[in-house]
């Protein structure tokens, strides 16, 4: 059986934007410290890590899918 670690993007992996704003570019993504080397340790200990993320960006129309993945 695999092991895995299920993260949230903003405020786990990267600041989470002020209340009403949204992370749209690629330029707004700030990664919290530690954050990479933290995950460097799971998938070394064998977990798969796996991010999820709801954006109601996509919804608002501020972002298309496409776009979001580009920046992911």
């Amino acid at each position: 059986m695999s092991k895995a670690a299920f993260l949230d993007r903003d405020g786990v992996i990267n600041r989470k934007a002020k209340q009403g704003d949204y992370v749209t570019r690629w330029e707004e993504m700030y990664i919290l410290p530690g954050v990479a080397a933290s995950i460097t340790l799971l998938n070394r200990d064998g977990f798969r890590v796996i991010v999820a993320s709801n954006q109601r960006c996509v919804a608002k129309g501020l972002i298309t899918i496409a776009e979001l993945e580009q920046m992911h």
